[in-house]
């Protein structure tokens, strides 16, 4: 099977979150896409039909799977203005230890600090950046076991904490993984407890708000999403003549 049929195969396990994608009589792996990440996808070794569950970051791309591929979900980000709180939530009121893996050293040290203030009943098992190679992946693994931490938040960018993820599912029991993006820096970042401000989320204009954050993913949204679009385009028109 080809990457691209690969790829139109695990599209079928987009999803809508349900609150029993947090039962974690299994370990569960969850990821997110947008038009530019499922591409980088693509392009990676990463088994993608490893995820229990991929949700759709992002309205636009939520658009083009209703339009290409007739499937019809709902917008779930790992942000404030849609899953972390529910996540870390529970966490919290279950008493779940739960870890940070992502972003640069300060940024996740300050992130943590934040979450703290935010949530004081918050089991905060472990934190640490998300610069270390595969070399790290056994002691980490041995680390999350030793410290029965039960839910897993990876802010290392595409396909690193995807790959990761699915690894770390394959190799512990009963844990819950989502990756989170640049939640971690953004979070980190801010001086509000939400990085978006609520009309910009109202009016789903979070990419602009984002290029404005960080003028660098400029070249992102301007180059690389119009490659990404057109490609999926494209594995439509495959698709649809399999």
């Amino acid at each position: 099977m080809s990457r691209d049929d690969q790829l139109i195969t695990s599209l079928r396990k987009i999803a809508n979150f349900d609150i029993s994608d947090l039962d974690d009589k299994k370990s569960r792996a969850y990821t997110f896409v947008n038009p530019y990440s499922v591409k980088l996808l693509s392009e990676s070794n990463i088994q993608i039909n490893q995820f229990d569950k991929i949700y759709v970051d992002g309205i636009l791309m939520v658009f083009i799977l209703r339009l290409l591929f007739n499937i019809r979900v709902k917008r779930h980000s790992f942000d404030f203005t849609s899953l972390a709180d529910v996540v870390i939530g529970y966490a919290c009121n279950q008493d779940k230890p739960i870890a940070f893996i992502g972003s640069d050293f300060e940024s996740n040290q300050l992130f943590c600090s934040k979450i703290r203030s935010q949530y004081k009943d918050i089991n905060l098992g472990y934190s640490r950046d998300g610069y270390f190679g595969k070399e790290e992946y056994p002691a980490l693994r041995n680390f999350i076991q030793e410290n029965s931490i039960a839910i897993v938040i990876l802010g290392m960018g595409t396909p690193k904490q995807d790959e990761l993820a699915i690894y770390l599912k394959s190799q512990l029991s009963n844990i819950i993984i989502f990756t989170c993006g640049g939640f971690i820096h953004q979070h980190a970042s801010t001086e509000n407890e939400i990085y978006y401000p609520h009309i910009i989320d109202k009016l789903n204009l979070r990419f602009l708000y984002r290029i404005f954050d960080e003028p660098k993913l400029l070249k992102r949204y301007i180059y690389e999403y119009p490659r990404s679009i057109f490609w999926l385009f494209k594995l439509a028109f495959k698709d649809k003549n399999v």
